[in-house]
């Protein structure tokens, strides 16, 4: 039994690697039948096996509101945020990565996610995850605040602000940038509901914004859940 699970962890990894190279093989994997298999063995598999289905199913979402329906549909939703909570460190990330992915393109479905009881653990992970999991938090909370002040204010009240701080002055590069994103994103949609709260971070997010010409471009990617050039 430990054979075949084993097997099948390694099957989930390879699919998360091919549905990274392009949209061709994203679009294959969906029409082989792999949603199914994947969203089974997210609730019924060995750890291993959770954490790769969450990252495979993370990578065939990317790009695509048809496949992150689809994603949804077969069921993912309640047993990623349930390896949210209670799984390993690796498995916590990749299911962190599939959820802002699938947080993106649908308001609907980022009300799905907050009321499948996303909010805290993603905040618990902001504080104590590692770098790239305090990053995939960030960034899932930040597609799921998009364009709702609803979901902003529960985001706040849920306790992001100061995560989201020590996050842009004590993480990495991109953890950085992430994290002031999201800050300005929270501050916009909720009309500078943190102006007033820490002053002097705003000029640290101030650093991270608006670097060179392209940032537009670079703001686009992000509204639409790509983590740093996902999938990956």
């Amino acid at each position: 039994m430990e054979g075949q699970e084993v097997r099948k962890a390694e099957a989930a990894r390879e699919l998360g690697a091919l549905a990274a190279k392009s949209e061709e093989f994203r679009m294959q994997i969906v029409k082989a039948g792999a949603l199914q298999p994947l969203v089974l063995m997210l609730k019924e598999g060995a750890e291993g096996s959770k954490e790769w289905a969450a990252h495979a199913l993370g990578n065939i979402a990317a790009d695509s509101e048809q496949r992150c329906a689809q994603i949804v549909k077969a069921g993912a939703l309640q047993p990623l945020v349930l390896l949210l909570k209670d799984g390993s460190e690796g498995a916590k990330e990749r299911a962190a990565f599939a959820l802002s992915n699938l947080a993106a393109y649908s308001e609907e479905r980022s009300a799905q996610i907050v009321k499948a009881g996303v909010l805290q653990p993603l905040v618990a992970l902001l504080k104590e995850g590692s770098d790239y999991a305090k990053e995939s938090a960030a960034f899932a909370l930040g597609n799921i605040a998009y364009n709702s002040k609803e979901r902003s204010a529960q985001i706040i009240e849920a306790g992001v602000f100061q995560p989201l701080v020590t996050l842009l002055n004590e993480g990495s590069e991109d953890a950085k940038n992430t994290a002031a994103h999201v800050l300005r994103r929270l501050d916009a949609i909720s009309e500078g509901a943190f102006a007033n709260i820490l002053d002097h971070d705003y000029d640290a997010v101030d650093d991270y914004d608006d670097d060179d010409d392209d940032d537009d471009d670079d703001y686009d990617d992000y509204e639409v859940g790509c983590l740093g050039g996902c999938p990956h």
